[in-house]
């Protein structure tokens, strides 16, 4: 009675186990499960990264304004210089998305991996902390911002691609020119080339000035993973893909945009 009791008990728990081929299903079923579900949890994290770095430009947005008004309509000099009188920390200044922490500078390597043509390296003058190549203290750079990872187009750093804006609008007079470098101080900066750009236009809109609420004042290039633009290429008739950009405006507008951001709708 009692080996028939035990052989009861052996067949009961035969019965209620797993066999090799349900827990390879079984595994199956949720590897698959996980294929499915990894795109639309990375989508949304995506998503999520955007929307943070949109409400924190906000904020800069904001700063921004706050600081032209303050001082006779003239721009802050560098995104740094908000802090601490207009923005509270010096985390406002990195993007979420940045896994650099901002020490990677204005514009990232990552962007070039994405299709961006254009080397890093191009903007190394902009960048708001102590990897800006001309030392931590540049052209009144703010010592207490060790790290940025916006580009503020409008700084106060000396512009590397002044020449090559000139040549691109034909051959400036000296008044033109004068009017390039409003402080006469025989530099022209990102500030002051921006702001006559912005106000006189250039050969990429038929020397019209642009909307200022479509001029971007600060850019962020690292949302590249995240929609895609068609814009035209070089050549008459074809096309690239660019990937997006998240900006502020001269107005305080934020707003996506490809790379180039002359292409935004």
């Amino acid at each position: 009675m009692h080996k028939q009791h035990q052989r009861q008990i052996r067949g009961h728990r035969s019965g209620a186990g797993f066999t090799l081929v349900e827990i390879l299903v079984v595994i199956g079923i949720i590897a698959l499960l996980a294929a499915m579900l990894f795109p639309v949890m990375k989508k949304a994290r995506r998503k999520g990264l955007v929307t943070h770095c949109e409400n924190n430009l906000r904020q800069l947005s904001y700063a921004l304004l706050m600081f032209r008004e303050e001082n006779n309509d003239h721009n802050v000099s560098w995104l740094s210089r908000l802090y601490p009188d207009y923005i509270n920390g010096t985390e406002s200044l990195i993007c979420i998305a940045d896994p650099s922490d901002g020490a990677d500078g204005s514009k990232p390597d990552a962007d070039v991996a994405e299709g961006d043509t254009v080397a890093d390296t191009q903007y190394d003058e902009t960048n708001d902390g102590t990897n800006n190549l001309h030392g931590t203290s540049y052209r009144d750079r703010n010592t207490q911002a060790d790290v940025c990872s916006y580009l503020y187009e409008f700084c106060n750093a000396e512009c590397s691609w002044g020449w090559q804006w000139y040549l691109g609008n034909g051959s400036l007079s000296p008044s033109e020119l004068d009017a390039v470098d409003r402080d006469g101080d025989g530099t022209t900066t990102w500030e002051e080339v921006k702001w006559y750009q912005m106000r006189f236009g250039d050969t990429s809109n038929g020397g019209q000035p642009y909307l200022t609420h479509k001029f971007p004042i600060v850019r962020c290039f690292h949302h590249f993973f995240d929609d895609h633009f068609t814009v035209p290429d070089t050549l008459p008739g074809t096309y690239k893909g660019e990937g997006l950009t998240l900006n502020v405006s001269y107005d305080g507008n934020v707003f996506r945009a490809p790379y180039t951001w002359e292409y935004a709708k």
